[in-house]
Formats: structure tokens, sequence, C-alpha cells
């Protein structure tokens, strides 16, 4: 990483980069780092790495490397869409009332089998998820806490990190439209032991995870842009970075 004189701020770097995280480097999001120093900086003007470069991360040269030589065997073009409070909240877990708006975004771009609500279960996705090449979990998730694992909520039941390991999930891709799904334990030499770790051991190609609470409305926005840059034949990375600027240059949040 080359810094300009100007000492904090970046420049002259590629228009893709590739980032292994150590430590607790894996709860930043290097994306949002300032790459210029322009005058008066706005949140959503800033110059950020965003703008200039495709960001994506692994937990190891290892693991990259491996899923690099391994593409999914899943079949092309089927994309499972599960929306388990779309209608309604549950018990603890609150209505998450975009959720229908997202999955029909989704299939805007994709055909998709949709599942909300009763629908939404966990034997459900355990029925379906080895012959998808995306899988898409517009839900309520919880990451690392003291006497907690990290898991995903279905309409029935939960999904824990542990399930997931043992589990073999070839899909392309995995979106995890929910709240702090990149959040967990830092393992020595290992990174973060969340979800989206235990969805690439398991054999997906590729995570779109978060590391903080998720705003339902604006999810469902920028999830939407990213299907429809996806649609347009974008690569995964472009996608979702082009979905992220759209987002920074809508006035109207």
């Amino acid at each position: 990483i080359l810094f300009s004189d100007t000492v904090g701020f970046i420049s002259d770097l590629p228009t893709q980069l590739i980032i292994i995280p150590a430590g607790p480097l894996a709860y930043l999001p290097f994306e949002t780092l300032v790459s210029s120093q322009g005058e008066n900086p706005q949140l959503a003007t800033a110059n950020y790495l965003l703008r200039s470069s495709r960001l994506l991360y692994a937990y190891s040269a290892t693991l990259y490397a491996h899923l690099k030589r391994e593409p999914s065997s899943a079949p092309q073009k089927r994309l499972l869409a599960m929306a388990p409070f779309a209608g309604q909240g549950r018990g603890a877990y609150a209505q998450l009332s975009y959720s229908g708006e997202e999955l029909a975004a989704i299939s805007n771009y994709f055909p998709a089998e949709v599942l909300k609500d009763k629908a939404a279960t966990r034997q459900a996705f355990l029925a379906r998820q080895e012959a998808c090449q995306i899988l898409h979990l517009s839900t309520h998730a919880f990451g690392y806490a003291p006497g907690q694992v990290p898991h995903i909520i279905f309409y029935d039941s939960m999904l824990t990190i542990a399930d997931i390991y043992k589990l073999s999930i070839p899909a392309e891709l995995v979106v995890l439209s929910a709240c702090q799904t990149q959040t967990g334990e830092l393992a020595s030499g290992e990174g973060v032991l969340g979800l989206g770790r235990a969805f690439i051991y398991a054999g997906t190609g590729s995570v779109i995870a978060s590391l903080w609470n998720l705003n339902d409305r604006f999810t469902s926005q920028l999830i939407g842009d990213f299907y429809q840059q996806l649609a347009a034949h974008q690569t995964k990375a472009e996608a979702l970075r082009q979905a992220k600027l759209s987002f920074l240059d809508n006035t109207d949040i």
C-alpha cells in the first residue's frame, strides 16, 4: 500500500484488492477508508477507497487458492430466497417489513424460488440448498456474544454455526441479509469464526455478510441494486461495489 505525502491517506492502489485481514482488522471495512482528502468532505461524498477499487476479503491465502481451484458444483441459474419474518414477527423476533420487497426485487432479475413466513423453515432450506447456485437469506441472525453461538433464524428454528460446518453447501454465492453475520470470536491464525466463514468451509464459493446491525428498508434497496447489477453480468464484487455507490449517491437517504 502506497501512502501520499498527506499522512493517513492512501493512493495509487489497483482497481481490485483482495484483503486477508489479521486479528481485529477483520472488523474493519477497508472500503470505507478515505483514499484522499477533499475540501469539506461529507459522509456521502468522501473519497472512499470503494470509489476507486473493488474489494474482496479472504480468510487465508490457502483457503482463497482452494476456492479458486474448486468452483461450485451447484447447478446454474437456481436461486433460493427466504424471508421468515416478511409478514409478521414471531416471539422475540420482530417483523422485517421490507423483506418481502427485497425478495420481490430479486425476482425481477432472477428466476427464484421464494419462501416467506411459515414456508421459510430450516428444513426447507436444508432440503433445497444443495441444488441452488445462489442462496439468499433475509432474516434475523446473531453473531458471537458470551454464552451464545452465531446462528441464523428460520420460521421454525435456527441454524447454528456448528450446523453449517457439518453441511455441504456448494452454492456459488450465499447472501446473508441479516445482522452481524460476519461477526464472531477472533481465533489466532484463523480470523473471525463467524457465519460467513462457516459457509466458506462448507463449500460455498463466496459470501456477502454484515459487520453491523442492518436497517431493513435500506438493506432491501441495496440488495435490489446488487441483483440488478449481477443480472447485467457484472462480477459479484463489482455488482456489490456499484450497489454501495448507488447507496452513497442516493440523496433521499
